[in-house]
């Protein structure tokens, strides 16, 4: 849920997921709730795995989507940038799987939190392993007790900041 644009785009997840095993690929639908860049649109394209673009929603019906999901994707290619999309997705206590680089705060905050995983953008093997261990635990019903969120998140909540 958001938009897609260079900084933010998901090329390099979608890459990896294609690259992973037909059985695995059919059970993945990655769905893009937001605004897409024109010149991102067609990266959105073509892919081997089922790919959604719902489009601009009213907020509301964004976050329905947010909560019918298993995991919610954050990708963030700019090492110096903290999204406040973070934050709203740690609220919604689902496993973010984030693409950012190594050390940032985004993965610093996912680390401490245990909200999610993370992979440099630019490491194929690395997104493959994260998709592969998200998989993996929501194969054998690990994926929302793995999450982590709960006291360790509060200390980003819109109550202490």
């Amino acid at each position: 849920v958001g938009t897609v644009y260079k900084t933010a785009c998901p090329r390099y997840y979608l890459d990896a997921l294609d690259s992973l095993d037909e059985q695995v690929r059919a059970r993945i639908t990655t769905r893009f709730v937001g605004r897409v860049a024109e010149d991102e649109r067609a990266g959105l394209e073509g892919h081997q795995s089922a790919v959604e673009v719902v489009g601009f929603l009213p907020q509301a019906q964004a976050l329905r989507y947010m909560e019918d999901t298993d995991c919610l994707l954050l990708t963030m290619t700019n090492d110096i940038s903290l999204p406040g999309k973070l934050f709203e997705y740690m609220a919604t206590g689902k496993r973010i799987l984030a693409l950012c680089a190594p050390g940032s705060e985004v993965a610093k905050i996912l680390d401490e939190t245990g909200a999610g995983l993370h992979a440099d953008p630019f490491d194929p093997a690395a997104i493959r392993r994260m998709i592969a261990q998200v998989y993996d635990d929501l194969q054998h019903g690990r994926l929302h007790q793995a999450s982590g969120i709960g006291e360790r998140a509060e200390t980003y909540s819109g109550k202490r900041v």
